[in-house]
């Protein structure tokens, strides 16, 4: 885990994955925002992250490609950037809000990716084309599916019910949607 905070290339998703019981994806989230005092900055109910997270590791499916593994991978990398000689270091500025959003994005950028590109979802109409309008229908479908697993009491990890009407809330949400839907492989 060390080795994933530090941005040490001798990280290995795989191993982190033999180690916690294919868990890799909770494990490293939650260790990277205790870290970084996320959790304390920001009062989050620990337990309640840690079911968030679990469930959206449980929503993982076993794609070749987009898996916990793959998605844990996807987290270490973009946490490098934010520390201090990291591409995003500046912007962040150790902002608990920023910290979160990032690494929030990076957990549910591929929440129950079906395995198959946005295109084929068009030409195949399926459901979530329609729904979406064939714009972003992968994506759009990882960051809402994200923020409703979030309404739901047992995983609101924010212990103070006005924190999402909150201004900070509302920039959080519209980082992690912004950053969700920039992985789109048009």
């Amino acid at each position: 885990l060390d080795a994933a905070a530090k941005g040490c290339l001798t990280f290995d998703v795989m191993e982190l994955a033999d180690l916690t019981g294919d868990r890799p994806l909770s494990t490293l989230s939650l260790f990277l925002l205790h870290k970084r005092n996320v959790t304390e900055a920001l009062q989050l109910d620990m337990s309640k992250l840690t079911s968030f997270l679990c469930e959206v590791e449980k929503m993982m499916p076993e794609n070749p490609y987009h898996n916990r593994r793959h998605v844990a991978d996807v987290v270490a990398g973009i946490y490098v950037s934010t520390i201090e000689s990291g591409g995003l270091h500046d912007w962040i500025c150790n902002n608990p809000w920023d910290i979160l959003s990032v690494i929030f994005a990076a957990v549910v950028h591929d929440l129950g990716h079906p395995g198959v590109n946005n295109q084929f979802l068009i030409n195949t109409r399926d459901p979530y084309a329609i729904k979406y309008s064939g714009a972003s229908v992968n994506e759009n479908y990882h960051v809402s599916r994200a923020f409703e697993l979030m309404l739901e009491e047992r995983f609101n990890f924010f212990c103070n019910s006005d924190v999402m009407l909150s201004s900070e809330f509302l920039r959080f949400r519209d980082s992690v949607i912004s950053m969700v839907l920039a992985t789109d492989m048009k």
